[in-house]
């Protein structure tokens, strides 16, 4: 799919982040993190972002410079007065689509296909981790530790998207 050329700048921004999305998830080029969805970490989801390379670095400053800083189109929860910083819109926008990208993918491990577990549903469908019991609360800290080793940014805050002025 093409980008019309008479196509808004927010939504060429959308258009460049879902093809750089497209692109790593082809190469692999993503990692798995926890977004705690209660202070306590009872509550988790996997999302997933860009794997942090040079290359994926110099790209994402790329599309930060497409960003249309006079109509901001990711903005920190509903508030409209707090946009996002180009940078940081492009890393939460790659990782949003990324996230939904991996969840709608289908993939399961074929030996538990039938009956998979909590964690299971929760890397690879989006299912929200519930923790129920004493020996579940490390689940959240343990996946965070294993996969820190990449230093990502942390992306712990809500955000909405809107494109003005579609074509």
């Amino acid at each position: 799919v093409n980008l019309p050329g008479h196509a808004s700048r927010s939504a060429s921004f959308f258009w460049h982040c879902a093809k750089l999305s497209l692109r790593l998830l082809s190469a692999g080029a993503l990692v798995p993190d926890v977004l705690p969805l209660k202070w306590d970490c009872s509550e988790w989801q996997i999302i997933y972002k860009a794997f942090g390379n040079a290359d994926v670095a110099a790209t994402m400053d790329e599309l930060a410079k497409l960003h249309p800083g006079d109509a901001p189109c990711v903005e920190l929860f509903d508030n409209e007065s707090e946009s996002l910083a180009p940078s940081a819109a492009v890393a939460h926008v790659v990782a949003a689509m990324l996230t939904v990208l991996v969840h709608s993918a289908g993939f399961m491990h074929k030996k538990l296909k039938a009956s998979p577990p909590k964690e299971s549903m929760a890397f690879f469908k989006g299912a929200i981790f519930q923790v129920t019991g004493p020996s579940e609360r490390s689940i959240a800290g343990a996946v965070q530790r294993y996969f820190s080793v990449f230093a990502l940014m942390k992306l712990d805050i809500g955000c909405t998207l809107r494109v003005h002025g579609l074509l």
